[in-house]
Order: structure tokens, then C-alpha cells, then sequence
């Protein structure tokens, strides 16, 4: 079985957005909303490695989740790595993966 783990960027942007929305509504409720989303997104890719969208990066994955968000990783024997987690409203030429 595979182990999920996030790259340090990844996880990053995700505590960063957690915290921004923490701050733009002045409630922990959409926060606790994306962590239960991104928690079922990722027993998921468990569960199928190969569930996500195909993108044009060789060997990366994306699976959406509540309009707006994108987790982007990649599948080694081992490994389930999450590269990005990403706001789609962003610009997509700042996606670094």
C-alpha cells in the first residue's frame, strides 16, 4: 500500500489557505469544510492511484474537489506525493510543480 506524503510547497499552500480563509471569514468553518474534502480526496487516491485527471506534466495526477481547489501528485511504488495543492482561480502559469 502506498504512503501519501506532500512535498514542502504543497503543504505550504495548504496551510496558508487554511489560514486565509480562517481570516477572511473570521470562522475555522470552511477551513474544517476544505480539510474534510481534502481527506476524502485523499483516502481516495489510496484507494486508486490512478483515479485523478492525467495533466500534461508526465506522471501528475489532479483531482478536483469544491469548484475551486486541485491536488496535483504523483505515484511512485511507494509513494503517493502531493506536489500542489492549488486554488483554480489562480493564475495557472504560477502552478509550479
Amino acid at each position: 500500500m502506498h504512503q501519501i506524503i506532500w512535498a514542502t510547497r504543497a503543504e505550504n499552500d495548504y496551510y496558508e489557505t487554511l489560514i486565509y480563509w480562517t481570516k477572511r471569514n473570521k470562522s475555522n468553518s470552511f477551513s474544517n469544510k476544505l480539510i474534510a474534502e481534502v481527506d476524502k480526496k485523499l483516502k481516495v487516491i489510496l484507494q486508486n492511484p490512478t483515479s485523478g485527471l492525467a495533466t500534461n506534466i508526465q506522471g501528475t495526477h489532479k483531482i478536483n474537489f469544491l469548484k475551486h481547489f486541485s491536488i496535483y501528485y504523483q505515484v511512485s511504488e511507494k509513494y503517493i506525493e502531493i506536489v500542489s495543492f492549488w486554488d483554480n482561480r489562480r493564475n495557472p502559469e504560477k502552478l509550479e510543480i
